[in-house]
């Protein structure tokens, strides 16, 4: 069976892939335009939605939660974070569902809310358990338990 192709499509995976350079690389601590970078992941994750690319949507979700996270506009990586929960969700990558929780606990910790972090921090390591060997589950779990934000 012969793929048809459709230039329009393939055009756009390209122009939505440089946004995404574009993207990380204003984002990046040293190039620090985060105006910039945001308008770029914005760009890209449309044309990402168009495309049902749930992998390059959850990459751009991830991007844009950080950025706003350190901009501290929580309500607006919150956001961020349950929109990239929900695609590893749809995609059953568990690994990244374990970041998502991760980032939400963070979010959570730095709202005050203490129980909605703790319940965020608990689902994240519950699925680091059952996906990492124990030796390397209990490095995590140590360094996790570590951060200041988890201990709110």
């Amino acid at each position: 069976m012969r793929r048809i192709i459709d230039p329009d499509r393939d055009e756009k995976r390209r122009m939505a892939e440089d946004y995404l350079v574009n993207a990380k690389h204003n984002g990046h601590p040293l190039h620090g335009d985060s105006d910039k970078a945001l308008m770029f992941y914005e760009m890209a994750v449309k044309v990402f939605e168009e495309m049902g690319d749930i992998d390059k949507m959850a990459e751009c979700y991830l991007g844009m939660g950080e950025l706003y996270y350190g901009r501290g506009n929580l309500a607006k990586a919150e956001d961020m974070f349950m929109k990239l929960l929900d695609a590893h969700q749809r995609r059953g990558d568990r690994g990244m569902m374990a970041t998502a929780y991760k980032s939400l606990g963070e979010v959570y910790a730095r709202h005050g809310n203490r129980q909605a972090a703790q319940t965020k921090f608990s689902k994240c390591l519950e699925i680091c358990k059952a996906i990492y060997p124990p030796g390397e589950y209990k490095k995590n779990e140590e360094r996790m338990k570590n951060n200041p934000l988890w201990n709110c």
